[in-house]
């Protein structure tokens, strides 16, 4: 995984450095009057590309989840050693995304596809982008497995839990709630041994992937789509209602139930906004499409 993110980010900056190389020399040289090379360098959006952009942008927050494994990486995880990494990766990832937009607008102009790489020529006339063609493709070959299994895991996990039988479970009370504990793994249950489900519902996530993927009119498209249901969904609406049902349960013994402290007022702004926000914007590409 760790050389696959070097790849990655190697492959990502030579594409950037290439980008805005031939973005710069030819924007002298070209002609304006050529409608699908015109370069707009002021443009007021449309309400609906800002609804089309919004969920893409959303889709960064899911990253924040990473923060908790990355201190418990660190040798010193202190206060100021964290924020350090996070500026650090968040200047480096706002630097890359600003000049591979600025390079890439800069290089195909009007013509800019939702996907970059096919503005850009694919013979051996550039070893650029030759090369980050290459170090681009190996990295999503290399990370397929790394999204797969945990989708398959997750549903297999979710056809496991109804073929459970009173002897593989033992029950612990906590409070006044009951929770399941396994005695094994769950890669010890029948539905993980199961070879026809295993390989099964491994070819089934792919295909439908796979057929979703060729479907899509373009990858903002999948983009968009994605932000729209987990962007919102897993950065702001499932915390959010998490954090307001557990503090929900903590009123009464902290504070008077009039009083709501100002989080809890905060996550509910967060929540009805994200709600509408995941509502309007899936409609809004959804009619698009």
């Amino acid at each position: 995984l760790r050389y696959n993110c070097y790849i990655g980010f190697t492959s990502v900056c030579i594409l950037c450095l290439v980008l805005l190389y031939h973005g710069l020399t030819d924007s002298l040289k070209r002609d304006n009057t050529v409608d699908h090379n015109h370069i707009q360098f002021f443009i007021i959006p449309t309400f609906a590309d800002v609804l089309f952009a919004f969920p893409i942008t959303m889709l960064s927050f899911c990253c924040h989840f990473n923060v908790i494994a990355i201190q418990e990486a660190l040798i010193r995880p202190t206060r100021q050693r964290m924020s350090s990494v996070i500026d650090s990766s968040i200047l480096a990832s706002l630097s890359i995304n600003f000049f591979f937009g600025l390079g890439g607008y800069l290089y195909a102009g009007s013509a800019t596809a939702g996907n970059i790489l096919l503005n850009t020529p694919t013979g051996e006339d550039d070893w650029g982008f030759l090369v980050g063609r290459i170090g681009v493709g190996t990295t999503i070959v290399l990370a397929t497995p790394l999204m797969v299994l945990p989708c398959r895991e997750s549903f297999l996990e979710i056809i496991d839990a109804n073929w459970h039988t009173p002897d593989e479970v033992e029950e612990q009370h906590v409070g006044e709630r009951t929770s399941l504990l396994r005695h094994d793994p769950i890669q010890m249950d029948r539905v993980f041994q199961n070879p026809y489900l295993h390989y099964g519902s491994t070819f089934l996530i792919v295909a439908i992937c796979y057929v979703g993927a060729v479907a899509a009119s373009g990858v903002a498209v999948v983009w968009s789509l994605c932000g729209c249901s987990m962007g919102f969904l897993i950065s702001f609406i499932m915390p959010t209602s998490c954090f307001i049902s557990i503090e929900k349960q903590q009123v009464g013994s902290r504070l008077v139930s009039y009083e709501k402290p100002v989080w809890v007022v905060n996550s509910w702004i967060i929540l009805v906004l994200a709600v509408v926000g995941a509502v309007v914007c899936t409609a809004s590409t959804a009619m698009s499409l």
